[in-house]
């Protein structure tokens, strides 16, 4: 595989795993039962993939946030501070998309 192949895959999965964060998101906006562990997994793997292209930035901003989710993955509603930050950083994960 190419390095624009392989590029090219780690932006499919990366608007995947933002998707399905906001998915989750908006499950505990409306009171619904969220998976914090999908969310918890979405930055674990942000933080492998972009150590693969040596994006550094991404990988420290990453693995900050692999590191507050882990210890609440098992957790099935996300705080009210949670939820804003998670929509801080839907935000924040689409500046890095540009």
């Amino acid at each position: 595989m190419s390095n624009d192949e392989l590029l090219d895959t780690f932006i499919v999965e990366f608007d995947e795993l933002v998707a399905g964060i906001e998915k989750q998101l908006q499950n505990a906006k409306d009171g619904k039962e969220t998976n914090v562990h999908e969310i918890f997994r979405a930055f674990h793997t942000f933080k492998g993939n972009a150590a693969l292209f040596d994006f550094n930035d991404f990988v420290e901003f990453s693995k900050k946030y692999t590191e507050h989710f882990r210890p609440k993955q098992n957790e099935k509603k996300l705080s009210l501070e949670d939820i804003k930050l998670v929509e801080k950083l839907i935000q924040d994960l689409k500046g890095y998309r540009e």
